[in-house]
């Protein structure tokens, strides 16, 4: 939520905002509407009051920018026109209508142009950006924001600027890709209101210095700042300033890391607003406040803000009931009817003269329209003959691209399949192989050695032969599954028979690193997958983990079905940081040889498979199927 401040009408009613709060003002200019002796200053005082009734009836806005716009129509009065147009276009943005804001902004900005007033430029510019963004189109908002600020940096004196460059810190302080801009937009507005102490625009500035501490650190001090800010702005009656404080604590503050009590922020927000009769900020307040006491049972806060929530409902409904039912979109319908109308009787009149005009000339004008069709099918002829052939030589060369394509792609399927095949030769048999020749070398050199001995290294050869084994028919799997030929044919198993016949392939190892296995899967999980697939991936899976994991540790294996899909998590707890470790957090996964045949397998069954990491001394996978 973020309340944005408008610059509307500074070129001419300025010198009357602050005044315009006050009542006494409003029957000032009701007096002077009156005792106005000459056009042009009654319908500048129907402009002021439209403008300053958007703030508190909206009817009597609209009521006063139609008879503005009327009477300066009547007057050919381009500068007022360009004002009650731009009242139009604030009563349209305050009832959420932006298409219509937009359109009315849109003439204003247009008649602006043509009187050359750039102040007026300026801030029709900027209201037209805030009717984009209420319209959520982003880019004409951000094209009219920056030719705002690009013109009013250009305009010395223009009083409307500070407006511009805080909505700008408003809008973009959280966005970290406009750093740089944001802190010269706030260094401008800092220098711009200096001499301008007190005012909105001055407590704005101060309020994002003070929020760049913070976000530097400096929390606790900030904080203070703030507070101290926001006390000195209510004691001085500018309950907006306050506010904005505290929701800014909220929004922005908070959400960064800083440890603050939210309730409490917004329990302050909820007073200032409620005393302002602000009940949008009310319901946010209200929003943050109302689960938290919920929650803790306090049935005194939660009365207090339903009291709040009532009144709110009464005061809406006292308005819906009591303010006079005015077809607003149907006016400006009208609008554009006789718009329409006078356009049409224009375009009647010159079609009646142009006929007079063209009466002499009637037959050299059909005999020059003919040579003329006669030489467009001439053209089109010719054109069509071209047309036809480009396309034939384009379907030609398509085809031969079509076919040079297919080539390719099938060549470097064939040299991705290639190059897989060598790199698992090379690298993944590696390991296995010469834990065997390394225990053959040790009982060369040992000589006789005893049964013992014997024995472990045996175990060692036995359980390296078989690694071998299971990789090499994995691999020889996975190489008929890129086979043309191949057609994968899914069956139905058991999720939890599946995991424990592979547990048992690997309970060697886990014995003799002392692992625990814990395995939580629920006996009516089946999942679709082929056996000789689902076998390799979780021996290899279950290999890698048991590897990775520190002796004494634990084995976690959980399955749950998940959005259709039996989803399997095997991780282990702690993991020694090894260079296997470092091999496969550090590379990319489609590097990692024989985890690549897991994936091709798990892609062939209509699953996924991802790695999967929790903290420093977690590890594992996580892969998912299709549910049987």
């Amino acid at each position: 939520m973020r309340i944005k401040y408008i610059g509307l009408l500074l070129l001419c009613s300025i010198s009357l905002q602050a005044a315009l709060a006050q009542t006494s003002k409003l029957r000032e200019l009701q007096d002077s509407l009156r005792l106005a002796k000459d056009s042009s200053t009654y319908v500048r005082l129907l402009n002021d009051l439209s403008y300053y009734y958007y703030m508190s009836n909206l009817d009597s806005c609209f009521w006063y920018a139609v008879k503005a716009k009327e009477m300066a129509t009547r007057l050919n009065n381009q500068r007022e026109l360009s004002n009650a147009y731009n009242n139009l276009g604030i009563f349209y943005s305050k009832k959420r209508n932006a298409t219509l804001a937009i359109l009315y902004d849109y003439e204003a900005l247009k008649i602006r142009y043509v009187l050359r007033d750039s102040a007026g430029i300026c801030t029709f510019m900027n209201n037209l950006s805030m009717d984009y963004e209420s319209d959520s189109n982003m880019v004409m908002k951000e094209y009219y924001e920056q030719q705002a600020l690009q013109l009013g940096n250009r305009l010395p004196g223009y009083k409307g600027y500070s407006v511009l460059l805080m909505n700008y810190v408003v809008d973009y302080w959280r966005d970290t890709t406009k750093k740089d801009s944001v802190q010269w937009a706030m260094n401008r507005l800092c220098a711009l209101t200096a001499d301008k102490p007190y005012t909105h625009e001055w407590y704005h500035a101060r309020i994002f210095e003070v929020m760049e501490i913070m976000r530097g650190g400096r929390g606790k001090e900030g904080e203070q700042q703030l507070n101290k800010l926001a006390e000195e702005a209510y004691k001085k009656g500018l309950l907006r300033i306050p506010a904005d404080v505290y929701e800014h604590m909220l929004e922005d503050i908070i959400p960064m890391g800083y440890k603050a009590d939210s309730i409490r922020y917004a329990e302050k927000l909820f007073s200032v607003a409620k005393e302002s009769g602000d009940y949008i900020l009310m319901m946010y307040a209200v929003e943050i406040i109302y689960p938290y006491y919920l929650s803790r049972g306090n049935k005194a806060k939660l009365a207090s803000l339903g009291d709040a929530v009532r009144e709110l409902a009464a005061s809406e409904h006292t308005e819906s009931v009591n303010l006079p039912t005015t077809d607003y979109i149907g006016y400006f319908l009208n609008e554009q009817q006789m718009q329409e109308l006078q356009l049409s009787n224009q375009l009647q009149q010159q079609a009646i003269a142009e006929s007079d005009l063209h009466k002499v000339g009637h037959r050299t004008l059909l005999k020059f329209l003919a040579a003329l069709l006669l030489l467009l099918v001439i053209y089109a002829v010719i054109y069509y003959w071209f047309y036809y052939s480009s396309r034939r030589a384009a379907r030609v060369l398509a085809m031969l691209n079509t076919g040079i394509t297919e080539k390719n792609i099938r060549l470097q399927a064939n040299d991705d399949f290639k190059n897989k095949l060598l790199s698992f030769v090379a690298r993944d048999f590696r390991a296995p192989l010469n834990e065997i020749i390394s225990t053959a070398e040790s009982w060369q050199q040992q000589g006789s050695p005893d049964n013992d001995t014997i024995l472990t290294s045996i175990t060692s050869v036995e359980t390296a032969s078989r690694r071998t084994l299971r990789l090499f028919d994995g691999i020889l799997y996975w190489i008929k599954s890129q086979f043309p030929g191949f057609i994968y044919t899914p069956g139905s198993f058991n999720t939890r028979e599946m995991l424990a016949a592979a547990i048992q392939g690997i309970q060697s190892e886990a014995t003799g690193k002392q692992l625990q296995i814990v395995l939580e899967i629920p006996d009516n999980l089946t999942m679709a997958a082929d056996q000789e697939m689902l076998a390799f991936v979780h021996h290899t899976l279950l290999q890698h983990t048991v590897a990775l994991i520190t002796a004494g540790g634990t084995m976690m294996i959980t399955a749950l079905l998940f959005e259709g899909k039996i989803q399997v998590t095997i991780k282990g707890h702690p993991v020694v940081v090894t260079p296997a470790l470092l091999y496969l957090l550090d590379l990319p996964q489609d590097d990692r040889l024989i985890l690549i045949t897991c994936k091709d397998f798990m892609i062939k069954m209509g699953g996924s498979m991802e790695v999967m990491e929790e903290g420093k001394d977690s590890f594992g996978f996580v892969y998912t199927l299709p549910k049987h």
